[in-house]
């Protein structure tokens, strides 16, 4: 669940609705929130989390539950259509006059996929790839050094 303020609602509705590379409304949420504004968490429970059949994206009971399930929906097809880079790709093309010059540039050097291995190698270091936790952001950096971001 998000709470967002009247300035967000007008950034999020930016995005042209239906765009192809926006796969994830969750994600493109916080990414947008956390370049233009702040996030804050709330770890109280204000609602009940709600899942259903159609989820895209469910919350399995237990850790190594999630990992399985992580491994047992993997499908090549699924890994190119859900790649970050292409919601990275999306913002940048959306928000990219609101955006500074070298976050742009990072941006747009990030979501290239002709990039060589040794382009991604001097990419993946950068302080600029973070995620909520320390093994999410390997994961991430991993990810894009191996040519599956």
């Amino acid at each position: 669940t998000a709470v967002i303020n009247r300035e967000a609602r007008r950034l999020i509705l930016q995005t042209p609705f239906g765009h192809p590379d926006v796969w994830s409304h969750d994600w493109w949420l916080y990414v947008v929130i956390a370049y233009f504004g702040n996030v804050i968490y709330d770890p109280s429970v204000s609602t009940l989390y709600r899942q259903h059949g159609q989820n895209v994206l469910g919350s399995p009971p237990s850790p190594l539950s999630r990992v399985l399930q992580r491994i047992r929906t993997a499908s090549l097809r699924k890994l190119e259509k859900q790649r970050p880079s292409r919601l990275v790709k999306a913002f940048a093309e959306i928000y990219g006059e609101n955006l500074k010059a070298g976050d742009l540039s990072f941006l747009q050097k990030i979501s290239d996929q002709s990039l060589s291995l040794w382009g991604r190698l001097s990419l993946a270091f950068d302080p600029r790839w973070q995620r909520q936790s320390w093994s999410d952001t390997v994961i991430l950096r991993l990810r894009f050094v191996l040519g599956l971001y």
